[in-house]
């Protein structure tokens, strides 16, 4: 099976020494599996990082809530890394409720609301 990284498109997070002009710089980031979809990847620091010419991929997410994980790799056409509250987080998460399999996306205010339908893959930032 011949599978491609999936892209980190655009991160808001500037602080991150990998953060250059919105784009993650690093060769993959990893999604953590805590209460939020955390970029596990990121460091806060006033030098920067990472190598100019790449442009992440997400390397591992550990976020099993996630509809777009499937065996702990991301099957997302691409995903945006937006900071919610204090760390940076996928904004292209979308849970599913483990009782329904009902979608489950988070608001901006940390709420969940029931969703269902298709979903675009491409610009799923839902919250």
């Amino acid at each position: 099976m011949n599978m491609k990284m999936v892209k980190v498109k655009s991160c808001d997070a500037e602080e991150c020494a990998y953060n250059i002009k919105g784009k993650c710089h690093t060769i993959a980031i990893t999604v953590g599996g805590g209460p939020t979809p955390t970029c596990d990847t990121s460091i806060i620091g006033i030098k920067k990082g990472g190598l100019p010419n790449i442009t992440a991929g997400v390397g591992a997410c550990k976020v099993e809530s996630c509809q777009f994980n499937e065996s702990f790799e991301c099957i997302a056409s691409g995903i945006r890394v937006k900071v919610f509250t204090l760390l940076p987080e996928c904004a292209t998460f979308k849970g599913r409720s483990a009782k329904t399999n009902e979608y489950i996306c988070r608001s901006t205010t940390g709420q969940s609301q029931g969703g269902g339908g298709d979903v675009k893959k491409e610009d799923n930032d839902s919250r």
